[in-house]
C-alpha cells in the first residue's frame, strides 16, 4: 500500500474551567484543513480573541454537519476543509 501525503492541522484538546466546571474544547482555525477532536466546546479563530464565546460541539455538529466528516482513526476525528460563514456562526450562537 502507498502511503499518502495529507495536508491538514491536527487540533489539539484543551480543557478550561467556567463556573467551577471543566469542559474540553478545540480550536477551529481558518484557513486550514484540520482535524477537530470531539469536545464539549468549540472556539472558532482564537479564543484568546475574545470575540466569539465557545459553541457546545452539539449546535456545530446540528449547523455544520455537512461539513464535518469522521476520519476512521483512533482517536477519532473529524476533518474539516473550510471555515463556517458569518451566517452559521450567527445560527449557531443564536442557539447558545
Amino acid at each position: 500500500m502507498e502511503a499518502q501525503e495529507i495536508d491538514a492541522f491536527v487540533a489539539t484538546m484543551g480543557w478550561l474551567t467556567m463556573g467551577g466546571t471543566d469542559y474540553s474544547f478545540c480550536i477551529w482555525s481558518y484557513g486550514a484543513t484540520l482535524w477537530l477532536p470531539r469536545t464539549v466546546l468549540v472556539f472558532f479563530g482564537e479564543p484568546s480573541s475574545g470575540t466569539e464565546p465557545p459553541i457546545p460541539w452539539e449546535r456545530v455538529q446540528n449547523v455544520l454537519g455537512d461539513k464535518l466528516n469522521p476520519i476512521d482513526i483512533y482517536s477519532t476525528r473529524w476533518e474539516v476543509k473550510s471555515y463556517p460563514t458569518a451566517e452559521q456562526i450567527a445560527k449557531m450562537l443564536e442557539e447558545t
